[in-house]
């Protein structure tokens, strides 16, 4: 599905509410791409979701991050129940990136 919407959220243990981050475009394929340059350590729970249309219902899908100072460098520990690929850290901007397919 070409063109839809999709939105990044983050929460965090005792926090009862999710967080927009931000939003991205579903290309040709159905994937998309949004950037979120986190400074905080600690451990995330991220969301996407789409919203729905009167076609397709709503989907949604989550995955835990952990960031930990660890001796001046970054570490990050990724837990998730789909398929996490193409992981990559650039070191000189902080971005993290990866992909995910499955539930």
């Amino acid at each position: 599905m070409q063109n839809k919407t999709i939105v990044l959220s983050y929460t965090f243990p005792g926090l009862t509410s999710w967080i927009p981050i931000s939003s991205g475009l579903t290309d040709q394929q159905g994937e998309y791409c949004i950037q979120w340059i986190n400074s905080a350590s600690g451990t995330f729970t991220l969301k996407t979701e789409w919203s729905g249309d009167s076609t397709y219902q709503s989907i949604s899908n989550t995955t835990t991050l952990s960031f930990e100072p660890c001796q001046n460098q970054r570490v990050f520990l990724i837990e998730s129940n789909s398929t996490v690929y193409g992981l990559s850290f650039n070191d000189k901007t902080a971005i993290l990136s990866f992909n995910v397919t499955g539930q």
